[in-house]
C-alpha cells in the first residue's frame, strides 16, 4: 500500500511550518521600523498562517511553503538591506491594511443570537481529506518489472460498480475517499434524474394549457420552445454523464484485470526463479561437502 500524506499528522510537516514561522516573526522583529509596524506586521503573517492550518492540498502546502520563504527572503535582504527594500515593504503593507480594511467596512456585523434562542448542535463527525504523496506512482503504471522483496499480487474489487485494486488490508483512506465521492456523485445525479423525470407531467400540463389558450383565446407565447424541452435536455445530459461515467468505469475496470494478470504472470516467474536458485544453492552445498 502506497503512503499517504496527511499534513494534520505529520510531526515533519508541523515542525516545519512552526520553524518558519518563528523565522518570519523574529525577522520581523529586526526591521528598523516602528513598533506599530512591526506589530501590525506580526499580526499579518499570523493572520496567513492561520488560514492556511487547514489547508490538505500538497500542492497548495507547497506554493504557501515557497511563498513563505520568499517572504522571509524579502524580511531578511529588508531587516539588513538599502532604505529603499524598507520603503517598499511598508507600502505593501500599507497597502494591505488599507483592503483589508475596505473589505470589513463592507460587510455589515451580523447581530448574534441570543444563547436561548440557539439549538444545540449535533456533534457530526469530521472525516479528514487525505490525498497521495506527491512521489506516489500511478496504480495503472503497474505492474513494474522490479520490485524488492516479495511481489503481492493484487485484486480486483468491484464497490458499487466502481473497479479499483486492492493490495492488503487496511484500505487505503485515499482510496476511500474517491469511491465515497464518486458514490455521492452518482447519486446526486439519479435524484437529479427523478426529479425532472417528475417535472415533465407537469410541463405537459402547462403546453396544453397555452394550446387551449391559443385555439379559445387567440393567445399565443412569442416563445416557440415547449415547456418539456427544458427537463427533456436536462435528463438527457444527465443520462450521458451516467452512461459517460459507466463507460469510463468499464474501461478502467478491464485495464486493472490485465493489470491483475500480469502480476501473476511476474510472481510465478519470480517464485520459480526463486525455487531455482535455492535448488542450485542446495547442490552447491552438498557438492562441497
Amino acid at each position: 500500500m502506497p503512503p499517504h500524506f496527511i499534513p494534520a499528522k505529520s510531526g515533519v510537516h508541523r515542525v516545519a511550518c512552526l520553524a518558519l514561522y518563528r523565522s518570519l516573526v523574529q525577522r520581523s522583529s529586526q526591521l528598523p521600523i516602528g513598533e506599530h509596524q512591526q506589530r501590525a506586521l506580526r499580526q499579518l503573517i499570523r493572520g496567513v498562517f492561520l488560514k492556511n492550518a487547514k489547508v490538505q492540498s500538497p500542492r497548495r502546502i507547497i506554493t504557501a511553503l515557497n511563498l513563505g520563504y520568499q517572504s522571509l527572503e524579502i524580511l531578511r535582504h529588508a531587516s539588513s538591506g538599502p532604505v529603499q527594500a524598507v520603503s517598499v515593504l511598508l507600502e505593501r503593507l500599507t497597502s494591505t491594511r488599507s483592503n483589508r480594511s475596505e473589505r470589513n467596512s463592507n460587510h455589515s456585523p451580523k447581530s448574534r443570537p441570543s444563547v436561548k434562542a440557539t439549538k444545540p448542535r449535533k456533534a457530526t463527525s469530521v472525516v479528514p481529506i487525505v490525498w497521495p504523496r506527491p512521489e506516489t506512482p500511478r496504480v495503472l503504471s503497474r505492474p513494474f518489472l522490479t520490485i524488492s522483496g516479495k511481489r503481492h499480487v493484487p485484486k480486483l474489487v468491484n464497490t458499487n460498480g466502481i473497479p479499483h485494486l486492492r493490495f492488503k488490508k487496511p484500505q487505503s483512506p485515499f482510496l476511500s475517499r474517491i469511491i465515497r465521492d464518486k458514490i455521492r456523485q452518482r447519486e446526486k445525479r439519479f435524484n437529479r434524474l427523478q426529479l425532472l423525470t417528475g417535472e415533465i407531467g407537469m410541463a405537459q400540463a402547462e403546453d396544453e394549457w397555452d394550446s387551449i389558450l391559443k385555439r379559445n383565446c387567440g393567445i399565443e407565447d412569442d416563445s416557440s420552445i415547449s415547456w418539456k424541452t427544458a427537463p427533456v435536455s436536462a435528463i438527457q445530459g444527465i443520462k450521458g454523464h451516467i452512461q459517460a461515467s459507466h463507460s469510463k468505469n468499464t474501461k478502467l475496470g478491464r485495464k486493472m484485470y490485465r493489470i491483475v494478470e500480469m502480476e501473476k504472470a511476474l510472481a510465478e516467474e519470480e517464485q520459480g526463479s526463486m525455487v531455482k536458485n535455492n535448488a542450485s544453492n542446495v547442490s552447491e552445498g552438498k557438492n562441497v561437502r
